[in-house]
């Protein structure tokens, strides 16, 4: 038996998101995962949908016991108890859908320390990109399926393409280190050492090796959207 109060309907609703809604406190913001990606609940329209699904499971349970109810083999007493039940259940579920109800139940729900994440706990692995079409991750150049768990909550505008060209930034690593044209890059994001040769500025001075951290890309990528309500895009 549910408890029908606003603390029960708090739980349920934890209950029936199975973790795919969880509330960050420092910026007062709900997350939803859905689509196989955490969405960002700007306006509150995404957990106002999540705590409808509360009245939502009283709305079935109300219809299994209306269809006990109509059965001719019940004996009088027993279907005056249940139509008993039916009213009060056919109450609580219109009562769960009222505004200050769902308010209350979000309310609640977001100080429970199962459902609250930090931020710090958020986008926390640098080599983790997110793409439109998955994860990258940066240590082997490898496109993934997103996980829940990883909370990549910020994403590129963009899909990842393995087979993608990329003229321009080859041509800003020349510019910058002089190293010779044609450059080959690793899945690291190093640049191979044969294609940089024994290039040197001074005979005194070893082979240069060119390295593109990833926690750098995406502290690039990702600067402009580091205030509340801003999204990750590339150019």
């Amino acid at each position: 038996m549910e408890d029908r109060t606003d603390v029960g309907n708090a739980n349920l609703l934890v209950r029936l998101t199975e973790g795919n809604l969880r509330f960050v406190p420092e910026r007062k913001l709900w997350l939803c995962w859905e689509d196989d990606s955490w969405h960002e609940d700007l306006h509150g329209a995404l957990a106002q949908k999540a705590a409808l699904r509360v009245a939502e499971f009283y709305n079935i349970k109300l219809r299994a016991l209306e269809a006990r109810a109509s059965d001719s083999a019940l004996e009088a007493g027993e279907r005056k108890s249940i139509e008993t039940a039916v009213a009060s259940l056919a109450k609580w579920e219109k009562h769960c859908r009222r505004k200050q109800t769902i308010d209350a139940m979000l309310v609640i729900a977001s100080r429970f320390e199962h459902v609250q994440i930090s931020i710090d706990e958020l986008n926390k692995d640098p080599f983790l990109l997110g793409v439109q079409n998955g994860v990258v991750d940066l240590r082997a150049g490898e496109l993934r399926a997103a996980a829940r768990d990883d909370f990549v909550t910020k994403r590129c505008a963009v899909a990842f393409n393995p087979e993608a060209n990329a003229p321009r930034w080859v041509q800003l690593i020349h510019e910058i280190t002089g190293a010779p044209l044609p450059l080959e890059f690793d899945a690291a994001g190093a640049v191979v050492e044969s294609s940089v040769g024994r290039y040197r500025k001074r005979p005194d001075r070893p082979a240069k090796m060119i390295v593109v951290r990833p926690d750098i890309l995406l502290d690039a990528v990702h600067s402009s959207s580091m205030a509340p309500g801003r999204t990750a895009r590339t150019s």
